[in-house]
């Protein structure tokens, strides 16, 4: 060691230095024989959309390359922006990882790849998604789309008010085996979305009580998101569960009759066990089979996937799908014993299964007349018919409705929604039910809609203008669904608007200064809720060609009625005339298999 102080110091200054620089490679060294611990802010900046990245690209089930270019936007379905957002923001690239590549402007000499996001195909059928469309708007009023719309019946239209035969419609294929959905048509008339906004109606719409509450979410795809009350489609429901209990003889052989002509007093006697003295035991095994089966058929109130039938991660859109015999919570009505009597069963039966005594018949008697706390999205009412469809085909999976066909994954992968769920009902069960609902277009309820439909266009395949089951007839079992509007009073006696207005207005005026009288509050809330549903009409149906043994497509139509201007009455008031949402469907119907060439 030096003596001299300063040299020592320098001797010393480098030493220390030679030991932190061996320390600290040392440590580089192990740390790097260590695994990188994830940055979750590096991760999510991987994963946000990178701008100057080409988005994956969407395109219809054309099977053809998606990339083309094509009219694509144009046949995507209409107030349907959330649920495509959803798909835009998976098709998205990503400022990490993109799974393609995009060459643009490529000579010989000079190429321009860009990285480019996950590509999306559709279930849309451009042809059908058009046909579709033009069928809701020109019921909706569309001038332009009557026009084009041959088969569309408009001889109502003029009538009513904005010359709309109804005021929303929305109108949902798909095909009966895979779930695929062909088409998810939407419209509504321009007073219909000012009233969902809150706006002040303009001129030319119907002058609605004031007590009315706004919807934006009504203003959504009517096909998809929209609900309305069951109605009469619960009896295809409670149908199939009775398929699976104790009937008799002669209860199992009215079952097609009360279908067909939608029979609801007889059909409640069966489930609540007429024929068997009204026995207590035998009416909790039926309404608990009837619960069952909701569950089976996803009418439990719950949300669903409508992209990909939740089976691709990242590419989802939950929907409402039904509730049918269940809470709000999703528990079944029959989860808890029952408190059932034969005396008040009977007393309530002979008085039409109305001012039923007991809180549990309270509550159950509206859930069987497809109203309580029964209520239904178009996209939930298809879930159920998938099933049936499927049953009848013999098939041993069912799918659910989606509107994606396949999509890549990160690594372009593609990916494809499967069935994935037993049919709920065996194929015999299920031809029992259908046995009922063939011959609704016929001779039941769907009648008249039937012939407003084939009228439009002659020398269709509809049932109802060739002779049905015949090899020259479409093959077609569908059931009606209407709930129930405060303007009708029973007695065939319908209010006109202004007095229905008034009435809606003394109601609401009666419950402002009600005070504290608990049981005149509820009747009068009660008059205000029934003054703020809409007088809906639902349509739902199997068909296929003349001659096939298969169910080719199922079609969901939603609608609401429509008022007339120079009588002030509902469309079809009392539930008499035709159904519009069936007339759309079956005209919809009509066209897609008309043999004639479309002039």
């Amino acid at each position: 060691m030096p003596t001299h102080p300063l040299v020592r110091s320098v001797v010393l200054i480098a030493l220390a230095f030679t030991l932190v620089a061996t320390a600290l490679l040392a440590y580089l060294s192990l740390a790097g024989s260590r695994p990188a611990m994830q940055d979750r802010y590096v991760t999510e900046r991987e994963n946000r959309p990178d701008p100057f990245r080409l988005r994956g690209c969407l395109d219809l089930a054309l099977g053809t390359d998606p990339c083309n270019p094509g009219s694509t936007s144009a046949s995507l379905p209409p107030h349907a922006a959330h649920l495509l957002n959803s798909v835009y923001a998976y098709a998205s690239a990503k400022r990490g990882h993109s799974p393609n590549t995009r060459v643009l402007g490529a000579t010989p000499e000079v190429s321009s790849p860009i990285m480019q996001g996950r590509n999306v195909q559709l279930t849309l059928q451009a042809s059908e998604q058009d046909l579709a469309q033009t069928t809701a708007d020109c019921y909706t009023g569309n001038t332009r789309a009557c026009q084009r719309c041959h088969w569309c019946n408009t001889s109502k239209a003029s009538s009513m008010f904005e010359g709309a035969r109804a005021r929303s419609l929305g109108l949902l294929v798909l095909d009966a085996q895979t779930g695929a959905i062909e088409a998810a048509a939407s419209a509504y008339t321009a007073c219909f979305a000012q009233q969902q906004r809150g706006e002040h109606p303009g001129t030319g719409c119907p002058e609605l009580p004031n007590q009315l509450v706004p919807h934006l979410d009504r203003l959504g795809n009517q096909s998809l998101e929209q609900t309305a009350k069951l109605g009469s489609l619960t009896k295809i429901g409670i149908a199939l569960a009775l398929q699976q209990t104790d009937l008799s003889a002669a209860e199992a052989a009215a079952l097609p009759n009360i279908l067909t002509h939608s029979l609801t007093l007889p059909l409640i006697d069966i489930v609540m066990c007429k024929a068997r003295g009204f026995d207590t035991q035998c009416a909790q095994a039926r309404l608990t089979a009837i619960a069952n089966m909701a569950q089976a058929l996803g009418w439990r109130g719950q949300q669903a996937d409508v992209l990909s039938a939740g089976q691709i991660p990242g590419l989802s859109a939950l929907r409402f799908t039904a509730r049918f015999m269940h809470n709000a919570d999703g528990s079944a009505l029959t989860s808890v014993p029952l408190a059932l009597n034969r005396q008040a069963l009977q007393a309530c039966s002979q008085r039409a299964w109305h001012q039923c005594a007991g809180l549990d018949l309270g509550r159950l008697v509206p859930e069987l007349f497809g109203t309580g706390e029964a209520l239904a999205s178009p996209f939930g009412v298809s879930n159920a018919l998938l099933h049936l469809a499927a049953a009848a085909n013999a098939q041993s999976a069912v799918s659910q409705a989606h509107l994606v066909q396949s999509a890549q994954d990160d690594n372009a992968k593609p990916l494809t929604p499967q069935a994935f769920r037993r049919p709920a009902v065996t194929k015999a069960q299920a031809d029992a039910v259908i046995q009922g609902l063939i011959p609704g277009a016929t001779i039941g309820t769907a009648r008249s809609a039937c012939l407003a439909a084939a009228t439009a266009w002659p020398g269709g395949l509809l049932p109802c203008a060739a002779k049905a089951n015949s090899p020259s007839a479409l093959r077609i079992a569908g059931k009606t669904g209407t709930s129930v509007f405060s303007t009708d009073q029973g007695k065939n006696i319908s209010l006109p608007l202004p007095q229905w207005r008034a009435r809606c207005s003394r109601f609401a005026q009666a419950l402002e200064s009600s005070g504290s009288n608990k049981s005149n509050r509820y009747i009068l809330k009660n008059e205000v809720r029934k003054c703020n549903m809409q007088p809906t009409k639902l349509y739902a149906f199997m068909v296929s060609k003349p001659g096939s043994s298969r169910w080719e497509r199922i079609v969901v139509v939603f609608s609401e009625r429509n008022w007339n201007q120079h009588t002030q009455l509902i469309d079809s008031p009392n539930d008499r005339g035709s159904n519009v949402a069936a007339e759309a469907g079956l005209a919809f119907a009509n066209a897609l298999y008309h043999p004639k060439v479309q002039p």
